[in-house]
């Protein structure tokens, strides 16, 4: 519900879970990756990031690194404590095969 506002784009959402289902359907390898901006998505947001891919594969948890940000409004900006990712990996893997934090 809250690419629109991360994208700053006007994005149809059905679009998107149709995207999804071909994805995780189409029998080639993929993986679902969110850069988490803690900023940007509270980890409820990113338990129903989950909950939007059920049953996917592989779904990575990417820490943002604000010093290869290349929008500068990014800089001071910071993402989860290890605690805090370990927490939502272990959650979201009741939703999806594999969660992994990069």
């Amino acid at each position: 519900e809250k690419y629109p506002e991360v994208t700053c784009s006007n994005v149809d959402i059905s679009g998107i879970t149709r995207s999804i289902e071909l994805v995780k359907n189409s029998g080639l390898g993929y993986e679902f990756r969110t850069t988490i901006v803690k900023s940007q998505l509270r980890k409820e947001n990113i338990i129903e990031i989950g909950k939007l891919i059920k049953g996917a594969k592989l779904y990575i948890l990417q820490k943002f690194v604000s010093s290869k940000a290349l929008n500068s409004k990014f800089l001071d900006e910071t993402t989860y404590s290890d605690e805090e990712f370990q927490y939502l990996k272990d959650t979201l893997e009741s939703y999806v095969d594999k969660c992994l934090v990069r």
